[in-house]
């Protein structure tokens, strides 16, 4: 009798742990599934802000940003004397055009979307973007950034150094042609960061 008593608390207790394991599994299953589907809107959302974004900055939408991708676009082409002036003379017409203060704040809102759904690195473009636009590139982390904008930001500011990054005439000061040139390569790099976002619907980190 205590033998056949032993194996009915045996099967009882083998049924029990059977129990528990069978809830616990099915909490953390559904925990999981959940989880995922929160994951799953989250990037649904994220994907509609960036492309939300990126239809604001046409030419028409959003003239501030389109006028820093242009200047970015020129920066990393240019060669000759005239085409590095015609660069300086491109910064001045843009900075004699807007306040920084007015363009600070008009970036500011239009980040509100990134910020509220975008990833940490977005939320560091963004950021830094600002940082340099109040004219804070000091307190910009550059080996956050590609080997590629380090290099860029090294060469620019070897060539200011050098004093051969205004061509004939010095229209601006060395902290306004950094604010607008690194500013720009970092808007090439958010765009490019956004649009890859976008085609692999995935929060890339």
């Amino acid at each position: 009798m205590p033998h056949q008593q032993n194996q009915y608390l045996l099967a009882f207790f083998a049924a029990f742990l059977t129990g528990i394991f069978s809830l616990s599994g099915g909490y953390f299953i559904k925990k999981y599934q959940s989880q995922h589907k929160i994951q799953i809107k989250e990037n649904e959302y994220r994907v509609q802000a960036y492309r939300f974004f990126l239809e604001k900055i046409d030419r028409e939408r959003s003239p501030l940003i389109s006028q820093f991708l242009n200047l970015g676009s020129m920066a990393d082409t240019v060669i000759t004397d005239s085409e590095i002036q015609s660069l300086e003379d491109r910064i001045e017409k843009l900075l004699v055009n807007i306040d920084p203060q007015e363009a600070y704040w008009q970036l500011n809102s239009d980040f509100n979307i990134l910020r509220l759904y975008g990833n940490k690195k977005t939320e560091q473009y963004c950021s830094d973007i600002l940082g340099l636009i109040s004219f804070n590139n000091y307190k910009i982390n550059c080996n956050n950034y590609s080997e590629l904008t380090r290099n860029y930001y090294k060469k620019w500011r070897i060539a200011q150094d050098d004093g051969i990054a205004f061509g004939w005439k010095e229209k601006i000061t060395e902290e306004e042609r950094l604010m607008v040139i690194m500013s720009s390569r970092l808007f090439q790099e958010l765009i490019n960061h956004l649009r890859k976002s976008i085609i692999e619907k995935k929060d890339i980190t």
